[in-house]
């Protein structure tokens, strides 16, 4: 019963998707980019979704470093009229702007607060001209997250920046197999004593014991065997945290490049 409820807890965890790092901390910092936090509550989640969008924008128009005129700046200041409205429209469907050439969403998250939803979102806005020198390069992560789940069930996800879900992983595989080998042990010592035992009453405890220890070792080690299984799929399918570093560009030129990896 404790190991089942030991498994549910795991699985509840496992499911929950953990903020990204900037959503409760700092934002990245790049050569050619900018980036923006928005944070938005509403009862709505696409409601939440504007005002954290609006919250971006405004720290737009208050950086200097950022390339935007001083007529965007204004309109989005002034956060009304026609304009300002299709240009919000604009970013929160296609996530992108022609009002401000280069602007992107890149990254955002949502929680729920009460009756309320919480909305994060990672803008980023060219600091050069040239921003479109700035390469954006997707990396994956390889089969460095599956070796490592098969050295240790749960490492793979740890490398992802699951830490969680991984710590969860390999404690839980450690404890299942743990329990299974102790339990086999046991059955053995049981069915040995049943052998040796002279009274009948003795041989049938004996037995019966031997027969719950061996379904405790099997169940254990099916729940092992799954958990181990379970670690090498996640660390290969689940995406991992999006880590954002400066990289040179590939050729020649003096653009900086934005790693993303999976």
């Amino acid at each position: 019963m404790i190991l089942f409820t030991f498994w549910i807890v795991g699985a509840v965890l496992c499911s929950h998707a953990k903020a990204p790092d900037w959503a409760k901390g700092s934002v990245p910092e790049g050569r050619c980019f900018a980036y923006f936090k928005g944070i938005g509550e509403a009862s709505s989640p696409s409601e939440a979704r504007r005002r954290a969008l609006e919250a971006a924008l405004v720290e737009v128009a208050m950086n200097r470093e950022v390339v935007v005129d001083a007529r965007t700046r204004s309109i989005i200041s002034e956060r009304g009229g026609k304009v300002y409205e299709e240009f919000v429209r604009e970013v929160l469907t296609s996530g992108k702007s022609q009002l401000i050439q280069g602007l992107k969403i890149v990254e955002e998250y949502t929680e729920p607060k009460g009756d309320s939803e919480v909305w994060y979102l990672l803008v980023m806005v060219p600091k050069v001209l040239d921003w479109s020198r700035c390469m954006e390069k997707v990396k994956g992560y390889g089969l460095r997250p599956l070796w490592r789940s098969a050295l240790v069930p749960g490492w793979g996800q740890i490398y992802k920046g699951h830490k969680a879900k991984g710590k969860f992983l390999m404690i839980a595989t450690l404890v299942s197999a743990s329990v299974s080998i102790s339990a086999y042990a046991a059955a053995e010592r049981e069915g040995s004593l049943a052998l040796s035992s002279r009274r009948e009453a003795d041989r049938k405890y004996h037995r019966d014991m031997e027969d719950i220890f061996r379904s405790v070792s099997i169940l254990s080690g099916i729940a092992a065997g799954g958990l181990y299984v379970y670690s090498l799929v996640d660390a290969a399918a689940t995406p991992g945290k999006k880590i954002y570093a400066l990289v040179p560009p590939s050729g020649p030129g003096l653009g900086i490049g934005v790693e993303i990896r999976w």
